[in-house]
């Protein structure tokens, strides 16, 4: 068996574990990260970057891009932070058309 099998295998696992199955886009992440991880793995090939050169350039741990990319590892806060700011990107938020959040005069807010 190839490490890379292995790897996969022990993915399964824990995303079984966490109730999550893997996806036949990324065999390691399912999860309610998946599509923002996406987004970032799209930018880092589009700056032509590596896992490696992306940590390098964090200073994180050897593969830590690439256990967050595949689903092994969740980042942080301040992580998503430092990896945006990494590929030179920003991190946004994007209201849901058809739920849109606003005032409701009295201090609070409504759907």
């Amino acid at each position: 068996m190839k490490s890379q099998d292995v790897d996969r295998t022990q993915v399964a696992l824990t995303m079984e574990r966490l109730g999550s199955k893997p996806s036949s886009k990324n065999p390691g992440r399912d999860d309610f990260l998946f599509d923002v991880i996406s987004q970032f793995v799209q930018r880092r090939k589009e700056l032509g970057l590596s896992q490696e050169d992306v940590d390098h350039r964090m200073g994180t741990a050897e593969r830590l891009c690439s256990k967050w990319e595949c689903g092994q590892r969740m980042p942080t806060s301040f992580n998503f932070y430092c990896w945006a700011q990494t590929l030179d990107a920003f991190l946004v938020l994007f209201p849901k058309k058809d739920k849109c959040i606003k005032e409701d005069g009295n201090g609070g807010y409504k759907r």
